[in-house]
Parts: C-alpha cells; sequence; structure tokens
C-alpha cells in the first residue's frame, strides 16, 4: 500500500509539489499548465485538492507561464531553480527549513497529551 494510514496526533510530514506535475508531457501541449487536475497518486491527491494548494500551484503556473513567454520557450522548459527564485521572491515558502527559518518557528514536534489528566 502507497503511504500511511495517518492516527490522531501523529506527526504529519509535509511534502513538496514538483512542477512538473503541473505540466503535461511534451509531445501532449508546449503552451498549458494545470493547476487543478494534477498529476498525483491517490494517497497525495487527498491533500492536494484543498484550496490552499490549489492557490499555491494557481501562483507556480501563473509565474512560469511569464517565465515562459518571456524565455519564448516551452512551459516545460521553465528553468525549476529560476520559478523559485521568482516565488521566493515575491514571499513564496517553498519547503519547511524555510518556515522555521522565515518564521521563527521549531520544527520540533510535541504530541498533544490524550487526556486532561496528561496535563
Amino acid at each position: 500500500m502507497e503511504g500511511s494510514i495517518p492516527r490522531p496526533y501523529s506527526e504529519v510530514t509535509s511534502y513538496q509539489i514538483p512542477y512538473r506535475c503541473l505540466c503535461p508531457h511534451g509531445w501532449q501541449a508546449t503552451n498549458l499548465l494545470v493547476s487543478v487536475c494534477v498529476a498525483s497518486t491517490h494517497v497525495a491527491i487527498s491533500s492536494l485538492r484543498m484550496e490552499p494548494q490549489y492557490m499555491i500551484m494557481g501562483e507556480a503556473a501563473g509565474v512560469a507561464a511569464a517565465l515562459a513567454v518571456k524565455s519564448k520557450a516551452a512551459v516545460y522548459q521553465v528553468s525549476v531553480s529560476e520559478l523559485q527564485k521568482t516565488l521566493r521572491k515575491y514571499g513564496a515558502i517553498l519547503s519547511t527549513e524555510e518556515v522555521a527559518s522565515n518564521r521563527g518557528a521549531s520544527l520540533s514536534f510535541t504530541p498533544r497529551p490524550e487526556s486532561e489528566d496528561a496535563l
């Protein structure tokens, strides 16, 4: 089985969304980015289909389209490092390490107590 079944208060890992899931294969289309019907596994789609992820992928698709037009290239030829650099310039957070460093947060996990008596 792919993935795992979450348990209450269990540690949840984060993941990055690869640019390639927004792009059809080059032989299918050269100027199409898909930010809603992305290519993903059945496990990943359960969290990818939420509104915040649609917003994130839509922003990435818009920036990638602008970079493709600017460089006169197909969307699948857009430089991922240039895309990431541009997204960061506009305040996008692309990894959990950036959350901690930019916001002063801790990456350590502390489970909540299961009952009031545990306090």
